[in-house]
């Protein structure tokens, strides 16, 4: 899957999302108002594909977790500190 394509199925799911969530807080209310919520949402899930073509991207950083290997390596240094504490006590 492409990064645009991966992107294009964030936004209508959070898009669906909303207009579900919405339909439920608007349960009470006439069904005249739920049918523009959703009818607003089908109309903004046909515009997401040319906005995000046009409209520049934003980035999002992402922190990125440490390698597995890191972990032993650390552990392999903690063993050679102690070893070389022995060391200097005899």
């Amino acid at each position: 899957m492409t990064a645009f394509a991966a992107s294009l199925l964030l936004k209508v799911t959070a898009i669906l999302l909303l207009a579900i969530a919405a339909s439920l807080v608007l349960r009470r209310q006439r069904a005249a108002v739920r049918h523009v919520v959703v009818a607003a949402a089908f109309a903004a899930l046909l515009v997401v594909p040319a906005v995000s073509l046009i409209a520049p991207a934003i980035l999002v950083a992402l922190p990125i977790a440490s390698s597995p290997r890191a972990i032993p390596a650390a552990v392999d240094l903690a063993a050679g500190v102690n070893d070389t504490a022995e060391a200097q006590r005899h």
